[in-house]
């Protein structure tokens, strides 16, 4: 018995998985998944590495395919899978949900809301943004405990109204999406090669 498929996803596990198979005749198929654009790939070296060493690299988007081709990676030897999303989280929005955070943090339907889904990226970027926006626009941080960028909010001089939602449940996180005109994922680099 052995394992069928191997999917290797970070650097360590792409190396070791492709020597295990040259090194002790591992007979699993390797798959590599790339969610990001490479820093670098390291040449015909490496790519011969990747691709003698694998069935398949998958990646997320069609932008990525092309980014790897460009960088040597023959195009029959990537897969686009694009990322998805349980279509069971859309059955978790309630409309007396989205009433009830409406009132919570008092949103009225003529306001212009911008909103952040994430524990720790950015936010910081999205602050400075909104220093040339007008400070009629509120911003709703849910994944954020109240006081963790007060310094950057007095630094910045942001005069918008900032609501920390905190860490909150999945289905309520889906009922926050609909109080957004905006969905911002401030970041410099992402995983998911959106």
């Amino acid at each position: 018995n052995y394992i069928d498929i191997i999917n290797a996803q970070s650097g360590r596990d792409r190396y070791t998985s492709i020597l295990a198979r040259k090194l002790y005749r591992v007979k699993s198929k390797i798959i590599h998944t790339r969610r990001q654009t490479p820093r670098s790939i390291g040449g015909f070296l490496q790519n011969w590495f990747y691709v003698s060493g694998t069935e398949r690299i998958v990646v997320n988007s069609n932008q990525l395919k092309a980014t790897f081709i460009k960088m040597g990676i023959p195009g029959d030897h990537l897969h686009v899978i694009f990322n998805g999303i349980p279509v069971d989280n859309f059955n978790m929005i309630d409309d007396k949900v989205v009433s009830d955070l409406k009132k919570k943090h008092n949103i009225r339907d003529e306001d212009i809301v911008v909103g952040c889904v994430s524990r720790h990226k950015k936010q910081y970027q999205l602050l400075e943004a909104m220093t040339y926006l007008s400070d009629q626009i509120k911003v709703i941080f849910v994944g954020i405990e109240p006081g963790i960028l007060d310094e950057v909010i007095h630094e910045k001089g942001v005069r918008n109204e900032i609501i920390f939602a905190g860490v909150v449940d999945k289905k309520t996180v889906m009922n926050y999406y609909k109080l957004f005109d905006v969905m911002v994922l401030p970041s410099t680099t992402e995983g998911f090669g959106l």
